[in-house]
């Protein structure tokens, strides 16, 4: 079994004007959508009045809960025109009240980015428990407002 990292990029784009008639189109080329898209509304990030489209660059497909945090820190980036430091990795399960969960592997996560270059990652506090790596920053986030702040 031969095993490999790589990177991905969240992309969102979302129309800056209101929609004036009709429902917001919602697309994902890269999750179930309906499950990001009550997420999103939830946080009160004006998902459901304006046009967003969320993609991965490459066309993957990505059907682990990990990415939530990182696909919705990619739509909250395009709605403040604010980019995500390209440094920084961001992984994490979010709940629908905006909590952050642990997800599996966390320690093969923060090896790789750390030999990708990033100097930064963004993961779930439950997951931080005896991680400890001198290349990378490690910062725990129990929150999606949380990580946020850090985000923006």
């Amino acid at each position: 079994f031969y095993s490999r990292s790589f990177k991905w990029l969240a992309a969102a784009f979302i129309l800056r004007g209101l929609k004036e008639f009709g429902e917001p189109t919602r697309k994902a080329l890269i999750m179930d959508l309906s499950t990001e898209s009550c997420k999103a509304g939830m946080f009160g990030l004006y998902y459901l009045i304006r046009d967003v489209f969320v993609s991965v660059a490459g066309g993957l497909k990505l059907t682990e809960p990990a990415v939530d945090l990182a696909v919705l820190a990619a739509i909250v980036s395009s709605l403040r025109d604010i980019p995500i430091d390209t440094k920084t990795v961001v992984t994490g399960e979010v709940g629908l009240s905006g909590e952050v969960r642990a997800v599996g592997m966390m320690e093969g996560r923060i090896t790789e980015a750390a030999k990708l270059g990033f100097k930064r990652i963004i993961v779930p506090q439950q997951n931080l428990d005896g991680y400890i790596n001198s290349n990378i920053e490690i910062i725990g986030v129990s929150s999606l407002e949380k990580a946020l702040e850090i985000l923006f």
